[in-house]
């Protein structure tokens, strides 16, 4: 995925996944025409929604497939100085109509077998789309199976970045105008249903009516509350959360790691620790404010990328000094769950092997920080990952998990015990390794929760009883791996488009406003531990930034 620049850093061309070369099948694609262009135009608010004298440049489409269906685009890919290339653009998509825009998002469902919305029977005037975009290349062949090489064929590559309704996705956008060619083309299977959602909100149908307990019997208005918050910080940091115990909230702004006490959230924040370059990872170990730190050595100067070097640090919450355990190496990550509870061990992973070869294998190294000798634990199963610790026969063990996300249809699951000192491992039989992951427990044990296609299934430890709660159409999209946690015994939380928690107690979902009104999408939530406290990032009529709130949760939750 594309890096956009940080401010005052230099602007490079974006690192991101172009289909180069001839050797690999087609992606999913919908072609059209270019039936005219309309240059030096810049944006309108009016139908068409462009007008002369500008940077912009416009162009009328039609689809190759079916001349019924028509559209519009609006291309800006050059810097303020209107000469120099940029490696980021603007977009617009414009539809002249509601019935143009329900023949484009038909026969773009089907190009990229993305599902169909039920249709909202409602008012809506279709107008146009604004995207963010990445210029991938300029002036490229495109080769028959749909990648770009070389120079001088006239191609423009770039990659869109759709936000609307609370739904993001991407997709190539390619085009030639000397030849009147042009196309939209895959970039990711996932994102298919998701882009439809968007096309047909923005086209056809309009915003989805609010889901209320009247249009939806699995929601409730008896919740938790937020309130008014602090601004802690004036732009998006990459990592914030809360220590272990909740006693600070810690946050990342660049190069610099801060904390504040939540006892005091109206005091100043304080600064931990400086680093020479913006960190990678951050995992907060206890609630002395010890930290382990992966930070990037960026090769190129301003872009951060998965390829960059790697150190990692321990850093002593008291005294704030940094430790180099290991690095600067390359493909050197920390693991899910790096810290033993004792604190004594720490673990790595490092992807060894050619990626684009079968044989690329994970290695996981154990740092034992009391002798300062490490420990290599090798599988025959290409990717280990570690997701958590326990005792085993009163000795403390690593639990791993292959194939952790599934990422291999036709490989099972398997779950191991490994012995931090040695390194080596020990099958669990008869175990299904989706209970570590899958399945969690709840703060005070009293419940697991796992989840099905389409439903959230909770079972009682003591007795096994069983509660289900059946996702709404639109949430179920969202419905997959660790797309719910828990906040309280009471509550979990819902990972969609915006913040819902679950009551376990009820079985109902809530919406919980911020007070200052934002919806932000769920994943930019983090509760304390003790679930008085809420920090989230987004963009409010104060600006985009960081806050803290205080949660009100109802009395038992």
């Amino acid at each position: 995925m594309a890096q956009s620049p940080t401010s005052g850093q230099t602007q490079q061309p974006p690192r991101a996944e172009v289909r180069i070369g001839d050797d690999q099948e087609e992606a999913r694609h919908l072609s059209f025409k270019i039936t005219a262009v309309h240059e030096k135009q810049k944006p309108s608010k009016d139908a068409p929604f462009y007008t002369k004298g500008g940077e912009w440049t416009f162009f009328d489409c039609q689809a190759s497939s079916d001349l019924k269906v028509a559209f519009t685009v609006g291309v800006s890919t050059r810097s303020g100085t209107g000469n120099v290339p940029s490696a980021w653009g603007k977009a617009t998509l414009i539809v002249k109509d509601r019935e143009a825009g329900g023949r484009f998002v038909e026969l773009f469902s089907k190009a990229f077998a993305g599902k169909m919305p039920t249709p909202v029977k409602q008012a809506h005037v279709a107008g146009l789309l604004s995207i963010n975009t990445a210029i991938l290349g300029d002036n490229l062949n495109r080769e028959h199976k749909g990648g770009f090489s070389g120079e001088r064929g006239g191609w423009t590559a770039t990659k869109w970045f759709l936000e609307h309704d609370g739904l993001s996705g991407e997709v190539f956008f390619n085009y030639n105008l000397a030849d009147r060619h042009g196309e939209f083309s895959e970039k990711d299977a996932d994102y298919a249903n998701d882009l439809v959602a968007i096309f047909t909100s923005a086209f056809r149908d309009g915003s989805r009516p609010e889901r209320t307990p009247e249009n939806d019997t699995n929601l409730t208005l008896i919740g938790p509350k937020i309130g008014l918050p602090r601004k802690l910080l004036a732009r998006l940091p990459s990592h914030y959360s809360f220590t272990p115990k909740g006693r600070f909230a810690v946050y990342q702004d660049r190069e610099t790691i801060f904390a504040l006490s939540s006892d005091q959230a109206d005091g100043n924040p304080f600064k931990i620790v400086h680093f020479d370059h913006s960190p990678w990872t951050l995992h907060v170990v206890d609630d002395d404010l010890n930290l382990l730190v992966q930070e990037g050595i960026p090769k190129t100067p301003g872009e951060k990328s998965s390829a960059d070097p790697m150190r990692v640090w321990w850093v002593n919450g008291r005294t704030q000094e940094k430790n180099l355990l290991r690095g600067p190496e390359e493909n050197l990550n920390l693991a899910e769950e790096p810290v033993s509870p004792d604190q004594r061990y720490v673990v790595f992973s490092q992807w060894q092997g050619d990626p684009r070869k079968e044989g690329r294998s994970k290695v996981l190294y154990i740092l034992d920080r009391e002798s300062g000798k490490a420990s290599i634990c090798k599988s025959n199963k290409k990717d280990l990952s570690v997701i958590g610790w326990k005792k085993n026969r009163a000795e403390l063990r690593l639990v791993a998990i292959s194939n952790r996300w599934q990422f291999d249809k036709k490989e099972t699951s398997e779950l191991y015990l490994v012995d931090p000192a040695a390194g080596t491992l020990e099958r669990q039989a008869n175990v299904d390794a989706r209970l570590e992951t899958d399945n969690p427990l709840s703060p005070d044990g009293r419940h697991r929760v796992r989840v099905g296609k389409a439903e959230l299934i909770v079972t009682e430890v003591q007795g096994g009883k069983e509660r289900r709660f059946a996702f709404h159409e639109e949430d179920r999209r969202f419905v997959g791996p660790e797309c719910i946690e828990w906040v309280s015994p009471r509550y979990l939380k819902f990972n969609g488009q915006r913040l819902a928690l679950i009551d376990v107690t009820t079985m109902k979902m809530c919406f919980p406003l911020s007070a200052d009104g934002p919806k932000v999408g769920s994943h930019a939530y983090t509760f304390s531990p003790d679930s008085r406290w809420v920090l989230y990032q987004g963009e409010t009529s104060d600006g985009e930034g960081l806050y803290l709130a205080p949660v009100e949760m109802p009395k038992g939750g």
